[in-house]
């Protein structure tokens, strides 16, 4: 689709007056910055000429107040021309670009090599996945695969590099996301097996709560300062770490105090359907499919 663009966008670059010709190649020169070839003296376009195409169409088409490219730290320069180049052309959204930079996936002991095959496959998870689900299904299997995966990239610091760590990214009692959707089902199971359905109205509310029940609490309450958190900062981990830190305080509110046939029955319910309405939002913001049963 840019391909149809390329030769377009150089004529109206060069219309603007920003393209220096330069041994045969026409270059864009920065105060700044080194230059940035748009065509090379052979005539071959670049990378640069793409991603200026690229911005030149979804400035006209998709009409973006805020431009955010997630895209590897190693490209932090390429980028810093383009927007600078977006700019002096007039295209460039209304409340700018954002370069999210990321490191490299890499194993825990070094990189990854294709060269060597020492790469992740997604069948190799897809295994690793059933031996930790009861269900045969492969649909069940690939969404704990695929939510593992997910999870592991999208929980880390974007500006380090991502570590892809076996014992971490499948372990269902640590910080993955199989431990969420497992969490996730507990909460589920628990509702299954109560009578009461509908927690809507708590009457009976404990004039003393325990201190899990506290925690729990205070913890879901930041739901929502989280999400905003995570946008201002465009940092998906924010959600990520918080959901942790909601999964294991349910689990050791779950280890400690009974819920069905209690006093306090009403209100833990109340607990546990916020925790499954938190886990269940959270999950989805994520991109990573919930499972009913693990």
């Amino acid at each position: 689709m840019y391909q149809l663009m390329w030769q377009t966008v150089i004529k109206i670059i060069e219309k603007k007056g920003l393209i220096v010709d330069s041994q045969g190649a026409k270059i864009i020169e920065f105060e700044n910055m080194p230059p940035a070839i748009l065509v090379k003296s052979n005539g071959a376009t670049t990378y640069f000429t793409r991603d200026m195409a690229t911005v030149k169409y979804r400035f006209d088409n998709w009409k973006p107040d805020l431009a955010i490219y997630e895209v590897g730290v190693d490209q932090l320069l390429h980028f810093s021309q383009v927007f600078e180049t977006a700019k002096k052309m007039g295209w460039e959204p209304k409340e700018g670009f954002v370069h999210v930079a990321h490191g490299l996936l890499r194993w825990k002991g070094g990189k990854f090599s294709t060269r060597k095959g020492d790469t992740i496959h997604l069948s190799d998870v897809i295994d690793q996945a059933k031996e930790m689900t009861n269900d045969e299904k492969e649909e069940m299997v690939k969404k704990v695969a695929i939510g593992a995966i997910k999870f592991n990239d999208l929980a880390q610091d974007p500006k380090k590099d991502i570590i892809f760590d076996w014992d971490k990214v499948m372990n269902l009692s640590g910080d993955s996301g199989p431990y969420l959707q497992y969490t996730y089902a507990r909460c589920l199971s628990v509702l299954d097996k109560t009578k009461i359905k509908e927690t809507k109205n708590i009457i009976n509310i404990p004039e003393k709560i325990n201190l899990e029940e506290e925690a729990l609490i205070k913890e879901l309450y930041k739901f929502e300062e989280k999400i905003i958190e995570a946008a201002e900062r465009f940092s998906p981990a924010v959600i990520a770490e918080y959901l942790l830190g909601v999964a294991r305080l349910f689990n050791e509110f779950y280890g400690k105090h009974r819920i069905i046939d209690q006093k306090e029955e009403v209100f833990r319910l109340f607990l546990v359907r916020t925790t499954v309405s938190v886990l269940a939002f959270g999950l989805e913001l994520l991109g990573i499919e919930k499972i009913e049963k693990m």
